[in-house]
């Protein structure tokens, strides 16, 4: 787009600006020119909104006063057991063994009882 240039114009019977339809022609191609621009940036503020609109509205974030926090939580298991107070468990029967004792026991139940 071709900037503006101003045609000054002037007074007078004689030596004034002469109205012409190039004079006439250049007013009116800058009116339209105008227009499109100021409808452009209208469309795009009008875009601007609707994605703007369309985002959460804080007012839709839940209140959460009251919730318990990472730090209440912290604060609340201070100085409970720690991993080093838990006991060895290593060497302890497990189910597995408790399993296989347990089948050893029915076998010799069944024997005991003439099965």
């Amino acid at each position: 787009m071709a900037d503006y240039e101003k045609i000054n114009w002037q007074n007078g019977e004689a030596g004034g600006t002469p109205t012409s339809a190039e004079n006439f022609n250049r007013m009116d191609d800058g009116i339209a020119t105008a227009q499109s621009t100021a409808d452009a940036a209208q469309s795009a503020a009008d875009a601007a909104q609707r994605t703007a609109d369309s985002k959460a509205d804080p007012g839709d974030i839940p209140d959460v006063t009251g919730f318990v926090t990472q730090a209440d939580i912290d604060s609340a298991v201070e100085g409970l057991a720690a991993a080093s107070d838990i006991p060895d468990v290593s060497g302890l029967a497990t189910q597995s063994d408790l399993d296989a004792a347990l089948a050893r026991i029915a076998v010799l139940e069944d024997a005991g009882n003439g099965a």
